[in-house]
C-alpha cells in the first residue's frame, strides 16, 4: 500500500508541475511487457525464460528543437523471470516476480507521426520479490538484500501517433547493471546460477494518451 501511495503521490507532483509549463505536453502510458534476464547459466539449469508483465504511468515531452523533444516519464513496472532447474531425473520450473518504479529519461526524434526514442532509465525495487516454485506448488517471499536496489539500462523505441491524443509504441529496455547482488551467497537459492550475473531485460507493448 505505501509503494502504491508514493506512486500516486509522485504521478500528482509531476502532472502539477507539468500543467504549469505551457512548452511541455503531458501524457499517461501503459501496457503489456515480456521480461526476463540475461546471463550465463550453469550446466544443469535451462536458458531464462521470459514471463508476462505489465507497465503503467505518466510522461512529459519538452520541446529542445522543432524535431526533438526531450522525454521523461514515471513508470510502475512489473519485472521477473522464469526458468527451470534439475533435481534428479526431474524438471522444475522457477517463476520471479519483481516490481520497480523506473524514470525513463529519453530523445524523441519527431519524423511525422513516428517518433524514434533512444535514452536511458533508472529504476528503484519496491516490492519484496516473490518465486513461485513447481517444486513444491509454493509461492515464497524473497529477501530484498538478495537483489540490487537500484536497476539502470539503455532504452531504445518507436511510437506511432494514431491521433492527436492516442498513440501506441513499442519498446526494448536492456539492463547494464546486476539485478541480483551479487555479495549475497542466499541468491543461489534460487537455482539459477551461481556466478549472480543477471540483467533485466523487457520488451514492451503500449498505448498512450497525450492530453
Amino acid at each position: 500500500m505505501k509503494k502504491i501511495i508514493t506512486f500516486v503521490a509522485l504521478i500528482a507532483l509531476t502532472a502539477t508541475a507539468t500543467a504549469q509549463n505551457e512548452s511541455m505536453g503531458f501524457g499517461i502510458r501503459g501496457g503489456g511487457s515480456i521480461t526476463g534476464y540475461n546471463g550465463k547459466t550453469e550446466a544443469n539449469y535451462t536458458n531464462v525464460k521470459y514471463k508476462a508483465g505489465y507497465y503503467v504511468g505518466i510522461f512529459s515531452d519538452s520541446q529542445l528543437l522543432p524535431f526533438l523533444d526531450l522525454r521523461t516519464e514515471l513508470l510502475f513496472s512489473s519485472y521477473g523471470a522464469k526458468w527451470e532447474f534439475t533435481q534428479g531425473n526431474e524438471k522444475y520450473s522457477n517463476t520471479l516476480h519483481t516490481q520497480y518504479i523506473n524514470l525513463p529519461i529519453l530523445a524523441r526524434l519527431k519524423i511525422g507521426n513516428l517518433g524514434i526514442l533512444a535514452g536511458v532509465q533508472g529504476g528503484i525495487l519496491v516490492n519484496k520479490p516473490s518465486l513461485e516454485n513447481t517444486f513444491n506448488g509454493r509461492t515464497v517471499k524473497l529477501d530484498r538484500s538478495d537483489f540490487a536496489k537500484f536497476d539502470f539500462g539503455a532504452v531504445v523505441g518507436a511510437e506511432f501517433n494514431v491521433t492527436d491524443h492516442f498513440l501506441i509504441d513499442i519498446r526494448f529496455n536492456q539492463g547494464l547493471v546486476n539485478a541480483l547482488n551479487s555479495s549475497n551467497s542466499s541468491v543461489r537459492n534460487l537455482n539459477i546460477s551461481s556466478n549472480n550475473n543477471f540483467l533485466n531485460v523487457s520488451y514492451t507493448l503500449g498505448v498512450g494518451y497525450r492530453f
